[in-house]
């Protein structure tokens, strides 16, 4: 593990933080854009949605996917965090390789067989619960950080519990 600077690992919490927002406020307003039954905004906010779960998923659980590149949660300190809950976890995983076939990539998955319904919800709330998780971990590893993604998890629970 290369060893950053706190101000990378500063300027890369932001980033997460707003990977962590996006996720909330999207999932938010889809039920709005469904409401309004908006079909295009629906699928875009779901679309977006998706993506910034799956870049989550890709940081918090799936730590074996990506690139050198990639900001990764093992920037943060201790490499044996293990992400819970482990009921999110699962989930998480379980809908890592849908998101992959029917979002990401142009697949015969998409083409064959029922439409996905899509649990947004579900994903966002597992995602931010084990971003909670982490949390904890990130305020015994680098507790200068701690406030900065706090404040981002915060403003994602208050989305996912705000109204349309």
């Amino acid at each position: 593990m290369t060893r950053r600077a706190t101000v990378d690992l500063q300027e890369a919490m932001k980033h997460l933080g707003y990977e962590l927002w996006m996720l909330a406020e999207t999932s938010r307003r889809i039920r709005a854009a469904q409401r309004d039954a908006d079909a295009v905004a629906t699928n875009a906010y779901l679309e977006s949605m998706l993506f910034h779960a799956r870049a989550l998923s890709d940081f918090f659980v799936h730590t074996e996917r990506g690139f050198p590149s990639d900001i990764r949660r093992t920037d943060f300190g201790n490499v044996d965090w293990q992400p819970g809950p482990a009921d999110a976890v699962a989930r998480i995983r379980s809908n890592a390789p849908v998101i992959d076939k029917r979002l990401a990539h142009l697949t015969w998955e998409r083409v064959s067989g029922e439409p996905h319904e899509w649990r947004y919800a579900e994903v966002a709330a597992d995602l931010v619960a084990v971003a909670d998780d982490w949390s904890e971990h990130l305020a015994t590893q680098v507790p200068a950080l701690y406030p900065t993604f706090r404040e981002y998890l915060v403003q994602a629970r208050e989305a996912l519990s705000a109204g349309p």
